[in-house]
């Protein structure tokens, strides 16, 4: 079999780029108000403005699951938004190989989370999550109840977790 990449779609950078300009903007309508000197509205807007955008666009990685008949490679992608969400943990999982003959059984399921908005009472905030769930065969002999798992979230991916699922099952099938 060929090896085959799912990896995530290209992300739409029209939003970021309006939210950058709107804060570039606030930023020198904010130093001008105050009559900041022009050596440093020339730094601010030459070098740390842009710098940020520049960083966030470097940190930016997609996930991607590699399979091939040899093994299924899962890349972790990271985003600085996901990191800024996490509470700043940047704690990523490095790549992970896995031969086909561990790994036991694929699954996708769905999580809705749910958290109040901070208004009160006026609504909530509902995100739904896929994920694929991976699990390896039994590899500790000594303790036979344990199973261990791997997850990628399929939100963003150029496929529906369906078709990455049977994808995914038909690669088994045939590799292992």
């Amino acid at each position: 079999m060929e090896t085959i990449i799912i990896a995530e779609r290209k992300r739409k950078y029209i939003a970021d780029l309006i939210i950058f300009a709107i804060l570039l903007a606030g930023g020198l309508i904010s130093i001008i108000q105050y009559s900041a000197s022009l050596p440093s509205i020339i730094f601010i807007v030459s070098l740390i403005i842009p710098s940020v955008g520049i960083v966030k666009y470097l940190w930016d990685v997609p996930s991607q699951i590699k399979l091939s008949k040899d093994e299924m490679v899962i890349y972790y992608g990271r985003s600085i938004l996901e990191d800024v969400d996490a509470r700043g943990s940047f704690a990523f999982p490095s790549i992970v190989k896995l031969k086909w003959e561990i790994i036991a059984d694929f699954d996708v399921k769905s999580y809705t989370y749910c958290i109040p908005d901070n208004g009160g009472d006026r609504g909530a905030i509902t995100t739904n999550y896929e994920y694929l769930i991976i699990t390896l065969s039994n590899i500790d002999n000594l303790n036979p109840t344990s199973n261990q798992r791997y997850t990628v979230v399929l939100n963003r991916f150029e496929k529906t977790p369906e078709e990455i699922l049977a994808i995914c099952k038909q690669f088994q099938m045939e590799c292992s």
